[in-house]
């Protein structure tokens, strides 16, 4: 193999992963060594290094030392889910899915839809299950959402019913459930007027599933008027109290338990 082949290969991050994961794993072996002796050699070489080298190559695994020093020994790089390896990887865990793992990866570091692309399709050369648009794999909407012109800002209507059905789309049986309304408003940057006022809600008696955005509202200031302001909850909660909700032929019932409100978010809704 040409010289520069070799080099290639030698800077490249399969060859870099195996020679750190040989030295995670025989470290000890390696401080047990006769100061006289170099702890290289061929023959202790372990079986997972042990793959075909490339044609044309003049390298040999067998005899002395010299057969192999100033040439790396070339190996075929395992699927590694890190590139930078350190010796905590030695662990064993528990391996998610790629398609979890590109998810997660991509929200974590702010991969920009542009930069996934191109990784997505040569991935896709490999794996034809993976979906070639960052879209698609985020679950990022196609549409813009519907804002609601208020007086003094806009708002955004999510939805109780399409929380609930999410939170409960393997619902097997009939169920009557109490939610916890909180409303309370915060600002968007340290200095400036800009703020929203969320309204959220969780399922009492349900740790596991995590509080949920039913509305939000944003503006300069907090909203002029709370009938204008609760008027899509309030419209939406009337029916869905009423006539419940059919999720997979079982109906889900709810009531309101407790809005949870500090002392000013408390005396906005309260009107007074």
């Amino acid at each position: 193999m040409a010289e520069s082949s070799w080099i290639k290969y030698v800077k490249s991050s399969s060859f870099k992963r195996q020679v750190a994961k040989y030295k995670c794993t025989e470290s000890s072996n390696f401080n047990e060594q006769p100061e006289n002796e170099h702890p290289a050699v061929a023959e202790d070489v372990p079986d997972a290094l042990q793959l075909p080298l490339p044609e044309g190559s003049n390298c040999s695994r067998e005899g002395s030392s010299e057969a192999i020093t100033g040439t790396p020994v070339l190996v075929d790089g395992e699927s590694m889910e890190n590139t930078d390896y350190s010796p905590d990887d030695c662990s064993t865990n528990v391996i998610e899915s790629l398609e979890t793992f590109l998810q997660r990866w991509s929200i974590e570091h702010r991969i920009s839809h542009a930069a996934l692309k191109p990784l997505l399709l040569r991935l896709s050369i490999i794996d034809k299950t993976i979906s070639t648009d960052p879209r698609r794999l985020l679950g990022t909407p196609r549409h813009e959402p519907t804002l609601i012109q208020m007086t003094s800002g806009e708002y955004w209507h999510n939805g109780l019913e399409h929380c609930l059905r999410l939170a409960f789309k393997h619902l097997d049986s009939p169920r009557t459930i109490a939610i916890n309304i909180n409303i309370d408003g915060l600002p968007i940057f340290k200095n400036g007027t800009d703020q929203v006022w969320p309204i959220l809600f969780n399922i009492h008696g349900e740790p596991d599933i995590k509080p949920m955005v039913i509305g939000i509202f944003s503006g300069k200031t907090k909203p002029s008027y709370v009938e204008e302001y609760l008027d899509p909850f309030v419209s939406e909660f009337a029916s869905l109290s009423r006539d419940g909700l059919l999720v997979n032929g079982h109906l889900l019932r709810f009531t309101i338990r407790v809005f949870i409100c500090d002392s000013p978010a408390r005396s906005f809704v309260k009107g007074s």
